[in-house]
Formats: C-alpha cells, structure tokens, sequence
C-alpha cells in the first residue's frame, strides 16, 4: 500500500515541476521578445537615416526636351527625298525624371 502512494507522490511532484518550467518559460518569453526588438532597433540607428513618413521632403523634377522637323516635299537634312504632297516628321524627345527626398526631422519615440 505505501508503494503505490509513493508513486502517487513522484508523479505529482513531478506534474508540479513540469508546471513551473512551463510557466517560467512563458514568462521569460516576453522579455526575450523586448531584447530581441532593441537589438534590432539598435542595428537599424547605426545604419543611417531613416524614412520618417511625414517628416520626409521630396522634391521631384521632370524636364522634357523635344526636336520636332516636318518635312513636305523636298529633301531633307539626311538627304533622304519626300515625294511632293507627303510629310515627314522626324521628332526626338529627351525625357529627365530626378527625385530626392531629405529628412528633415524625426519622430522620436519613447
């Protein structure tokens, strides 16, 4: 009869044990989180400047260039013969997109 109660006991203690390592670990999991977010954080500060979405100018500049030449009739510049009664139109355009952006404060978070 204390044999089977002995068993008894080990498997409580045992049950309570298993208890506290999970709830420990549970625990622990948020201050693993919060470290691992401050590393992160940390890397991300030593690397530069950042994208701040309100706080961020951008200046976009397009310039369009356009050679347009019509021809009706005759030769042209290249030498090239335009019966009479047909045009030719020989265009070039150039087109330049520039786009920065500057920071020009930051949202500092506590």
């Amino acid at each position: 009869m204390k044999l089977g109660l002995k068993q008894g006991q080990s498997m409580v203690e045992y049950t309570v044990l298993l208890c506290i390592i999970v709830s420990s670990l549970l625990i622990m999991q948020f201050y693993v989180k919060r470290s691992y977010s401050g590393r992160i954080k940390e890397e991300a500060n030593q690397i530069g400047l950042q994208y701040a979405p309100g706080h961020t100018n951008s200046w976009i500049q397009t310039k369009t260039f356009m050679n347009a030449t019509t021809y009706t009739g005759g030769r042209t510049e290249e030498g090239e013969n335009v019966p009479v009664g047909m045009t030719l139109t020989d265009s070039q355009t150039n087109v330049t997109f520039i786009k920065k952006e500057a920071v020009d404060s930051f949202a500092v978070a506590d």
